[in-house]
């Protein structure tokens, strides 16, 4: 499922109760005033009489989530998740339900700790599982530094040393989030920082550890054997480390993940510009080592060796770091090698995309548009593309790319024929999930309820119109692990169509 709704944290006030939003999944009909039943389709709208949704925010993991009030307490906002099992088949529904309760089950256990949002409700209406739980005000660390810019290094210690006991909390009560990053971690006023979402959250079992294959959290932040279905404590440790690489360096981890065996940490702060204190550098390295054994065990030691530290003092370096003035490409055994080009000399080279497009090899033209696309916002050491990126992309070369597309497809693939689709359906507005669902379905993307895993593309021209390119989707999807083609590509589509000449 998607997982870049617009949150609560992006706007200034909570929306009055003028404005209710309807909680049936086939309807969320805006209804003016605060009326007791929705005027389209006639189910109620407040949630067991009291708890009334004001907007729908977005999708994710197996819910539908919106911002609300506690009506029976002076409208103080809260969040409810509805538990939406559509994309899953019937072998997996049982086992998404189970998860949602735990959900409800872990927020009710953890949420006397301050750090961590109360759980207010878990009930049933028109027979939909919801819970309902504190809104916690404040920015995350992720708008923070899109906002403010990269973190210091004391700054990241500290914001190490306020989350580590809430990790050692969770983790003495058996349960693993499995999904730290910086957009889950909330700022408040007071620089109290709050651990969020955890919807992806299993309580460290052996009957739940043994089940190989449950894929949770977000790509290039989770640890290699969270990967292979097998989370545990020390899981949670690995992401952590990324996210305070992601802080310190501003550079988002690749979806593939960061694998210090084959990028080194040094080559991480070259390419960043930065001269990390060596033993603040030692502790990340450790947090961050692919085999467990080799990594840090519990959220205590990791405290332990952060508070050895002084102040952290940052150190500008004169020195011109030449790797940033360099691309770095993987060879086939994985290993990092500089080529020897600046980045400002290299052109763009469509001629293989072109070739593999006249031969109808749609399959390896759709990867190679990956790399032409990571090539042009020189991201192909991370091998992941941002919104900045996309922004930022140059018009004509993004023009070139699709015009191949047109050309030897005769206009059945291509990113204006995408485009041209997605503008044709009816919207509430640019970020209506829905609209988005239904343009996944005419391309081909979503089917019977269920967003399709790369492999199940159609990589031939009977595919539906507009099913290609497609190289941008969730790339643990691309390796064939369950979690659908929707990703965060609904916001990179709508900024890459934005660059593109209309036609």
């Amino acid at each position: 499922m998607d997982r870049t709704p617009l949150t609560l944290n992006d706007r200034e006030e909570i929306i009055p109760t003028e404005v209710s939003q309807c909680l049936n999944p086939d309807c969320l009909q805006i209804n003016l005033g605060s009326p007791y039943l929705c005027h389209n389709c006639q189910e109620k709208l407040l949630l067991a009489d009291r708890y009334r949704a004001l907007n729908y925010i977005g999708a994710g993991g197996f819910a539908y989530t919106f911002e609300a009030v506690d009506e029976h307490r002076l409208q103080t906002p809260c969040v409810i998740k509805q538990f939406v099992p559509r994309q899953l088949s019937e072998a997996n529904k049982q086992q998404a339900i189970n998860l949602f309760r735990q959900e409800a089950a872990i927020l009710k256990n953890l949420g006397n700790h301050p750090q961590i949002p109360d759980l207010l409700a878990f009930l049933t209406q028109q027979q939909r599982l919801y819970l309902v739980q504190e809104f916690i005000p404040g920015q995350n660390l992720l708008e923070k530094l899109t906002q403010k810019g990269r973190f210091s290094q004391e700054q990241v210690k500290q914001i190490l040393l306020n989350l580590l006991p809430v990790l050692e909390f969770i983790h003495e009560r058996q349960v693993i989030h499995r999904d730290i990053k910086p957009s889950n971690i909330i700022c408040q006023e007071d620089n109290t920082l709050v651990l969020i979402d955890f919807g992806s959250s299993l309580q460290s079992s052996q009957e739940f550890l043994t089940q190989i294959g449950t894929i949770t959290g977000t790509p290039g932040y989770v640890a290699p054997e969270q990967i292979q279905g097998q989370a545990i404590t020390a899981s949670d440790l690995f992401s952590l480390g990324v996210t305070a690489l992601h802080l310190l360096t501003g550079i988002i981890p690749p979806d593939r993940g960061i694998n210090l065996s084959c990028t080194p940490l040094n080559l991480i702060w070259q390419q960043a510009e930065i001269t990390p204190n060596p033993e603040f550098s030692k502790i990340i390295a450790k947090l961050l080592q692919p085999e467990v054994a080799n990594r840090y065990q519990s959220a205590i030691e990791v405290k332990r060796d952060l508070e050895k530290l002084p102040l952290l003092q940052e150190i500008n370096t004169a020195k011109k770091v030449l790797v940033n003035k360099i691309p770095l490409k993987t060879t086939n055994s994985n290993t990092v090698v500089l080529t020897g080009v600046k980045i400002t000399d290299r052109k763009t080279d469509c001629q293989n995309l072109k070739q593999l497009l006249a031969e109808r090899n749609y399959l390896e033209a759709d990867k190679e548009t990956w790399k032409l696309l990571l090539q042009i916002a020189n991201r192909s050491l991370q091998g992941c593309l941002t919104l900045k990126d996309i922004i930022k992309f140059p018009s004509q070369k993004l023009n070139t790319i699709d015009r191949l597309w047109q050309e030897y497809s005769n206009g059945h693939f291509g990113l204006n024929i995408q485009r041209k689709i997605y503008l044709d359906l009816p919207k509430k507005n640019q970020w209506d999930y829905f609209a988005w669902q239904k343009f996944a379905e005419n391309v081909g993307w979503y089917r019977q309820e269920k967003w399709l895993k790369y492999s199940e593309l159609t990589f031939e021209l009977k595919g539906c119109k507009g099913h290609l390119p497609a190289c941008c989707i969730d790339v643990f999807s691309r390796q064939n692990i369950d979690r659908g083609v929707c990703s965060w590509w609904r916001l990179g589509f709508l900024a890459l169509i934005s660059k593109l000449e209309r036609n």
